[in-house]
């Protein structure tokens, strides 16, 4: 029995005599016998009483009923008695007693109270790590010519003062035994910029205002259009952050445009050259958001193109002689993507991992600090017990069910809230999300057996974080990562799962694509790896 309390809080009376029971190994059946007979031995509260609830002498007794529960023969007390008020005090010395004629226990028990150790067969009198004495009560009166043991303490602690003042041993202390203890962005949905236009409002259908049929070819979802007098102020916008670009349409536009093209028709390329300058349009950007400015360049870009072609169509001229000598075409998702899509299988992953961690990274040193993993340690040295894999995995099975929930709260939200898009198989996702908040538990176990105190393993958990997310190909491609970086990537937990992720989602690939089944692999692998780390370290 440990001097502190080395009880779960949240277990009643019953429950936690039941708890130390199994661990010790005994039958139910007997169990419940025992605990009638020390509810009536040390005036327990009733059963159903939570231990946090308990004051703290009750506490004290209920460890104490812990400790003699399944009578073992060697039986270790550290000051039971504290807290406990006389009548009690008697009632327990008289059953340790009858515990050790009776049934050959040896108890060893540490007490301050110098008076009722006068019971106990031997008495070893300790002070500042050093044993003063030691024999038999009686013995001990006799030798010293005292008449209670207190008086016998103080006779041989003014003569260790004595005896070290001199730097001699004295007769009375024959012997010294030295005692000492070993230490052990905004943004994943659409975006909705602002971009200044230096032009007129008006729209109209005309050879003379094609800068505003131009307008009309802009993306109205992705670009807010706002209508400034003169360039400066256009520009100015931008500079105080209230646009992303500005973009400045000059009044010869339209009539150098049109000359453009008629030159190239005539095949008169250097009168075509002349009017170019005039027929340019002018942007300028803010490129300090690189999602926002490229979104902007393809739209615009985007923009002028459908409005070439309309405008050429309009005049019964093939619009292929206009189109770039280039084409694009889509293997996998569509020429407009969204960067939703690309980010969500990794921030998802990420979201499910860390929030597993948080659920184990204070478990073991909850119960450190609380002394209740230490207790069921010593019953698994000398009795059944229980060993640092099943306490492991007792809390990996009681938290999986929390972690479950979290995960599926995470892909619907995903899926019904952000709109991601999922060509593959659902099934797939979910496993290896359940998978990847399996591995964040089992990694949190091991913050939770490295360090010592509450806030530390925070600090852990939270460092951890931000390399991770950034590494593991959430946010950024691996590909444009130094090489480097990129090898310490692919040993990150989430690395692998986040690229099978995204292939199910995006691509529509099953488990016999590489991609995905290693993902699945390096999972697991982390999963044991991280288990295995925090058994050996728990048994240390």
């Amino acid at each position: 029995m440990p001097q502190e309390l080395a009880l779960y809080g949240e277990f009643s009376i019953n429950e936690t005599i039941l708890y130390f029971g199994w661990i010790y190994g005994l039958k139910t059946k007997d169990i419940k016998e025992r605990v009638r007979f020390l509810v009536d031995l040390l005036d327990l509260p009733p059963g159903k009483r939570l231990v946090k609830n308990l004051s703290g002498g009750q506490q004290r007794r209920v460890s104490l009923a812990v400790a003699v529960l399944h009578q073992p023969e060697l039986l270790i007390l550290d000051e039971p008695t504290v807290g406990v008020d006389p009548i009690l005090r008697a009632n327990i010395w008289n059953y340790m007693v009858r515990e050790a004629k009776e049934k050959k226990q040896s108890i060893i028990i540490t007490t301050h109270y110098i008076d009722e150790a006068r019971q106990a067969q031997t008495i070893g009198m300790m002070r500042s790590g050093e044993i003063l004495a030691e024999n038999a009560p009686e013995q001990l009166l006799k030798m010293y010519g005292c008449t209670s043991l207190e008086e016998v303490f103080l006779n041989l602690s003014q003569q260790q003062e004595i005896a070290l003042k001199a730097d001699t041993p004295t007769k009375s202390v024959e012997k010294q035994f030295k005692v000492r203890h070993e230490k052990k962005s905004e943004g994943l949905g659409e975006l909705d910029e602002k971009l200044s236009i230096n032009g007129n409002q008006t729209i109209v259908r005309d050879w003379e205002y094609m800068s505003c049929g131009y307008l009309v070819y802009l993306d109205i979802d992705t670009i807010n259009l706002e209508y400034y007098p003169d360039t400066s102020s256009c520009t100015k916008a931008v500079v105080e952050g209230k646009a992303w670009g500005c973009m400045y349409i000059k009044s010869t536009f339209s009539e150098a445009l049109l000359e453009r093209v008629k030159r190239i028709f005539l095949n008169n390329l250097l009168e075509s050259v002349k009017h170019t300058t005039l027929s340019e349009i002018q942007v300028w950007l803010d490129m300090t958001n690189h999602q926002i400015a490229l979104v902007l360049q393809r739209d615009i870009l985007q923009g002028f193109d459908n409005f070439t072609k309309d405008v050429v169509k309009q005049c019964h001229v093939d619009s292929t002689l206009f189109r770039p000598p280039i084409r694009f075409e889509t293997v996998y998702g569509s020429n407009r993507p969204v960067f939703t899509n690309f980010a969500a299988p990794g921030v998802i992953l990420t979201i499910v991992f860390f929030l597993a961690v948080s659920l184990t990274a204070l478990a073991l040193i909850m119960e450190r600090n609380e002394g209740l993993l230490g207790r069921s340690f010593v019953a698994d040295q000398f009795i059944i017990g229980v060993t640092a894999t099943e306490i492991l995995f007792s809390h990996v099975f009681t938290q999986f069910i929390v972690m479950v929930g979290q995960t599926l709260l995470a892909l619907l939200f995903m899926i019904a809230v952000f709109k991601v898009d999922c060509i593959g198989s659902m099934v797939g996702v979910i496993v290896m999300a359940l998978l990847q908040g399996l591995c964040g538990m089992c990694f949190g176990f091991v913050i939770s057996a490295v360090c010592t105190h509450e806030r530390n393993a925070i600090q852990v958990s939270l460092g951890c974080f931000y390399p991770t997310i950034m590494l593991s190909g959430s946010l950024w491609p691996l590909e444009a990562m130094p090489k480097v970086l990129r090898c310490i990537s692919w040993m990150l937990p989430l690395t692998l799962a986040t690229r099978a992720v995204r292939s199910i989602m995006l691509r529509g690939w099953g488990i016999e694509w590489s991609h995905v089944y290693w993902g699945y692999v390096a999972t697991c692998a982390w999963i044991a790896i991280f288990m295995i780390v925090a058994i050996l370290i728990v048994k240390l």
